[in-house]
């Protein structure tokens, strides 16, 4: 099974075993909107730079309810969930202890 990790429990995938991945799009943070930032990262909660190119993946949890999640880009991350588009992936969950 495909696996995608977070490092805090977004209010996004609360209570989310497992999504869908419905698209993969390269975007670059600069074009983004405040607004999505702060929904994405929980208000500031995960720190992204001001600008850069990211993957944007956009998930489906059930029939109504997606969710995206951002990630650094780099050639081999696109050609890997491109290619996994349509597949399920689990919510790995890996908080980090302070």
């Amino acid at each position: 099974m495909n696996k995608i990790k977070f490092s805090h429990l977004y209010h996004k995938i609360k209570d989310t075993k497992q999504a869908i991945l419905l698209m993969c799009l390269p975007i670059k943070l600069e074009d983004l909107s405040k607004e999505f930032l702060a929904y994405d990262t929980d208000k500031g909660t995960y720190p992204l730079p001001k600008k850069g190119d990211y993957l944007m993946l956009i998930f489906q949890k059930n029939i109504s309810d997606i969710f995206t999640t951002l990630r650094r880009y780099t050639l081999e991350k696109l050609e890997y969930y491109k290619s996994r588009q349509g597949q399920w992936f689990d919510i790995v969950l890996e908080q980090k202890e302070v």
